[in-house]
């Protein structure tokens, strides 16, 4: 017998929003997978975390109503929606917000002492939180107020 060695990688799967979750929706375990949304209007509806999150394209969106933590980056060319949720970017390292799409939040937690730098616009309708945090918002982060309430 002639002895063989293999060696099997096992790679993480990319969560993948095609007018629906493959092989499943984000949720609070898959904080090491990355996920994108490449058509349509994707849904979170649980609070859920993820590394590096993608809107691609400018009709394609996500809407959250809970709390979805970043611990990469976050890029859309969408729009992301989502006055009643809050993101929260908890990396351990630089993280960046960018795109050209357009992100409609109530709360914005930053939470360690990564820098984060915002290339895309964020309308914040509730709160924003900074931590010991390094913010380069290049002027991007509005803060819109309204009858219901005054974004702080």
């Amino acid at each position: 017998m002639n002895a063989q060695t293999f060696n099997i990688s096992i790679e993480e799967p990319t969560l993948i929003f095609d007018n629906g979750w493959t092989p499943f929706a984000p949720n609070a375990d898959t904080g090491s997978l990355n996920a994108q949304v490449i058509n349509g209007l994707a849904i979170v509806g649980t609070d859920a975390q993820i590394n590096n999150f993608e809107v691609i394209g400018n009709s394609n969106s996500l809407f959250l109503n809970t709390s979805f933590t970043i611990l990469g980056n976050l890029s859309t060319d969408g729009y992301i929606g989502a006055t009643d949720g809050e993101l929260v970017f908890s990396g351990s390292g630089a993280q960046s917000i960018s795109g050209d799409g357009i992100i409609d939040i109530g709360q914005v937690t930053m939470t360690g002492s990564n820098t984060i730098s915002i290339t895309s616009v964020m309308n914040i309708h509730d709160l924003f939180t900074p931590a010991s945090t390094t913010i380069n918002t290049n002027g991007n982060i509005v803060f819109r107020s309204d009858m219901n309430g005054t974004a702080q």
